[in-house]
């Protein structure tokens, strides 16, 4: 089976593609000594990207996966991985950045095509295995970029809409909760650590910028207008009213003051975020604390303090957990 997990900074797409394709190599490998890998395409360039390397090894400690490091050489692949075996590439994102830009500043400009037929040939040669991917989802931030910068977003658009058109199952990953696009996975993802079903105590909102949370809220919760705080970076909010929203400026302003943010709240307590997840890695390493530390206190907030999760667009609400 292939499947393509997608998802924006700190969704929670690694672990649930992690989960996807162990739960795949373990239904395949009963009667079989099948292998299962994980196809690393990130070289660490400083120190920074060796703390993801390692977090990323450790959540996938005690799996089973073998390792192949470095990104993807079609004769490695051939020499290690057998046609019944599993594999796990992530990222699509990684493994075009390192094939598309050099280290002297050079720029390939068919890095795009060449990642492409790469993914062809993995799809094509793990069957009658498993192949899961997992790619950044970084087209919606608006933002205007270099020439360069947007040759990178349309190449990897490009891989991404063409791999999903091969792949048997595309997965987009919302603050940790799957949610399947096409196909269907012949089994349940859950970030739930313990698989109880406990009754939800607080509504989390999310979506873009001017998108309508505030009226959906509204409408749907019966807030009123002195029940909302509106979150700043420069204070902390009122827990005790029923709603808050901008919750992800309150989470930067805990990230300056060096403070932990709350995550015990009472009641039928409704947060509302902006989704600040779908874009280019910022180059401020503020920018990217920030954008991090607010995907696991949403992931955080779904899976362990049970809450619903709506997602609005145009004013339209679509329960996502």
């Amino acid at each position: 089976m292939n499947v393509l997990f997608l998802g924006g900074s700190k969704s929670g797409k690694s672990a649930l593609a992690q989960n996807c394709v162990h739960k795949l190599y373990s239904a395949s490998n009963t009667f079989s000594q099948n292998n299962l890998y994980y196809l690393a395409t990130m070289i660490p360039h400083d120190a920074e990207d060796e703390y993801r390397i390692q977090k990323h090894r450790e959540n996938r400690n005690g799996m089973g996966f073998t390792t192949i490091e470095g990104a993807l050489d079609i004769e490695k692949i051939r020499t290690n991985i057998n046609k019944g075996d599993s594999i796990l590439l992530d990222s699509i994102t990684a493994l075009l950045s390192e094939k598309m830009f050099s280290q002297n500043g050079g720029v390939n400009d068919c890095a795009g095509e060449d990642v492409f037929n790469t993914l062809c040939f993995l799809v094509d040669y793990m069957r009658p295995g498993n192949a899961v991917f997992v790619c950044d989802y970084i087209f919606s931030d608006g933002n205007v970029y270099s020439e360069t910068t947007n040759m990178y977003i349309e190449s990897l658009a490009f891989c991404i809409k063409e791999l999903s058109v091969l792949c048997d199952c595309v997965v987009e990953c919302v603050s940790g909760v799957p949610c399947v696009l096409k196909g269907e996975l012949p089994f349940a993802l859950s970030r739930r650590l313990d698989g109880t079903k406990e009754e939800a105590r607080m509504e989390v909102v999310i979506g873009g910028a001017f998108q309508g949370k505030r009226e959906y809220a509204k409408s749907h919760f019966s807030v009123k207008d002195d029940e909302i705080c509106d979150c700043t970076e420069n204070e902390v909010p009122d827990f005790r009213k029923r709603c808050l929203c901008h919750v992800e400026r309150y989470i930067k302003g805990c990230l300056l003051r060096g403070d932990e943010a709350e995550t015990d709240f009472e009641g039928n307590t409704i947060l509302i975020f902006d989704d600040i997840f779908c874009g280019i890695v910022p180059l401020d390493a503020l920018e990217r604390r920030w954008r991090e530390a607010v995907g696991m206190y949403l992931q955080n907030l779904v899976r362990n303090a049970n809450a619903n999760l709506t997602r609005v667009v145009c004013g339209i609400g679509m329960r996502v957990k």
